[in-house]
């Protein structure tokens, strides 16, 4: 979850950033993003693990997760999927969240317990529907 939500940020800030300082690489980036479907591959090769990284150094932020797909793709068993949304909500549940604790100085839980949905959020872009 905090390696997401690293992500994410560092994601949008150099994407603010390519968009003053080299606007027609973003603009090329986010093109080929658009015409490459990850979903679509049964596992990344290696060039798209390159080609990923690009669109990252970007900014491009609808690149999807490549080493995540590589990891999640064996599991492609719609049994399996089918039970994601009520293990997520269990999640809610547990003693973790209920005792986190809002720290307003960092904007966030004390326990990290906020970054779980960055983590959620990657994995469910995985889903094969």
């Amino acid at each position: 979850g905090n390696a997401c939500a690293c992500r994410d940020m560092v994601s949008r800030a150099t994407n603010d950033a390519a968009q003053t300082h080299i606007p027609f690489v973003l603009e090329c980036a986010q093109a080929a993003s658009r015409t490459t479907s990850l979903m679509a591959t049964p596992r990344a090769p290696p060039e798209l693990h390159a080609v990923s990284k690009i669109w990252r150094a970007c900014g491009v932020q609808s690149c999807g997760d490549v080493p995540l797909w590589n990891v999640v793709q064996p599991m492609q068993d719609e049994s399996v999927w089918a039970m994601f949304p009520a293990a997520f909500a269990a999640t809610f549940t547990s003693n973790k969240w209920r005792g986190a604790q809002y720290n307003s100085e960092i904007d966030g839980f004390a326990n990290n317990a906020h970054v779980m949905l960055y983590a959620m959020n990657a994995v469910f872009s995985c889903s094969p529907s």
